[in-house]
This record gives structure tokens, C-alpha cells and sequence, in this order.
């Protein structure tokens, strides 16, 4: 895989999860009731800022990937980074 096509596809990773965030905080999270109710679900209490929502076990769950999806794509960078400087070793020593 060419170094501009891994650097592409980890741009549009990084602006899917800013997407992702901003769904969730902007779009889920302020429709979530503030009071508990077992008939749709929301059972699970979430503190934002002084005030308690009631997420779904789902959205419990989406919460948490964000800090995982945002350290992927760290690691996914520095191995775009470490592999881009072994490729330009690579074409150093073909030519010399």
C-alpha cells in the first residue's frame, strides 16, 4: 500500500470520528431523557456537566470507543510515519 493512500485513508479516519463525536455529543446526548426508563431502555447514568442523562446500554458502549478509535489512529499515523522513512532507506539503497 503507497504511503499517500495509507495517509488518505487515515485522514478520512480522523474526520469520521470527529463526525462521530459530534454526533454524539451534539445529537445523542442532549435527546437522551434525564430521568430513568426501563421501557425504551434508558437505564444507565451518565453525568455530563451537572446534569444526569439516561443512555441505553448501546450508547453506553459508543461512549467509550471514542478514546479507543482516537488512539488507533495515533497508532495507526506513527506507523504510517515509521513506515514512510523505511521506504525512503529502501529507495536509498536501490539507488546506491
Amino acid at each position: 500500500m503507497s504511503n499517500r493512500l495509507l495517509y488518505g485513508l487515515i485522514q478520512a479516519a480522523c474526520f469520521s470520528v470527529m463526525i462521530y463525536w459530534f454526533w454524539l455529543m451534539f445529537a445523542v446526548l442532549p435527546a437522551s431523557p434525564r430521568f430513568s426508563d426501563p421501557a425504551t431502555g434508558h437505564i444507565i447514568p451518565y453525568f455530563n456537566h451537572g446534569a444526569v442523562l439516561y443512555l441505553t446500554p448501546l450508547l453506553d458502549k459508543l461512549r467509550y470507543a471514542l478514546p479507543l478509535l482516537i488512539l488507533l489512529l495515533v497508532l495507526a499515523g506513527e506507523f504510517s510515519r515509521r513506515q514512510a522513512r523505511w521506504d525512503f532507506r529502501a529507495d536509498d539503497l536501490k539507488s546506491g
